[in-house]
């Protein structure tokens, strides 16, 4: 396969080869910001990432792909038969029509399919809210604040939900942060169908 060449790509080569023999773990984009911060003290012209791309890749400098394959079968059953025995959780964020986001995280029960708390921000949600949302349910179901079984607490697999001090607090309020498998969004179906109809809606 031919590719587009111009005359300097040897010369941009030049300066990725550098890059990548100190930051050997860095793909096009990070090798592109690393280069064009460079050029910029060079007083060159900037070069963008799919440039950089084209001659990484010409030249047999980008890293090799990895290949993601699914190891299991998805049931798709997320419903639970008793109350109180797995709750899934996510977020999502509603586009308003002066161009304001809103930014919302629920729990929900997989038996009742009652959601049980929520919260809505005008800002990105933190780890902080996942908290917030996970203590207002407990606390909603249970008067001593603590769930009085260990409750299967589902979601993404989310910065906000994989985050150091939101496992910590669900494992002190008895929850057991579970989290969906790599391009399974039936896996917390539930909570899918829920923003779905909302954002429908």
């Amino acid at each position: 396969m031919r590719h587009y060449v111009k005359d300097d790509d040897g010369f941009i080569c030049d300066q990725i080869k550098p890059i990548i023999k100190i930051r050997s773990t860095y793909g096009y984009k990070r090798v592109t910001a690393m280069l064009n911060k460079h050029r910029k003290i060079l007083n060159l012209p900037q070069v963008n990432k799919k440039r950089v791309y084209r001659v990484m890749k010409i030249n047999g400098l980008l890293l090799p792909k990895t290949v993601t394959t699914r190891q299991h079968q998805p049931t798709g059953k997320v419903m639970t038969l008793h109350s109180n025995t797995r709750w899934c959780s996510d977020g999502f964020e509603i586009k308003c029509f002066n161009g304001e986001k809103v930014y919302v995280a629920f729990v929900l029960d997989t038996c009742d399919r009652e959601a049980i708390s929520f919260t809505a921000k005008d800002r990105p949600l933190l780890s902080e809210d996942i908290q917030e949302i996970m203590l207002n349910a407990v606390e909603s179901r249970f008067k001593t604040g603590r769930a009085d079984r260990k409750i299967e607490f589902l979601s993404d697999r989310g910065a906000i939900y994989r985050a150091y001090n939101v496992q910590s607090f669900a494992r002190l309020l008895n929850l057991k942060s579970c989290f969906t498998a790599a391009y399974s969004p039936e896996s917390n179906g539930m909570a899918e169908a829920l923003v779905k109809t909302i954002k429908r809606d």
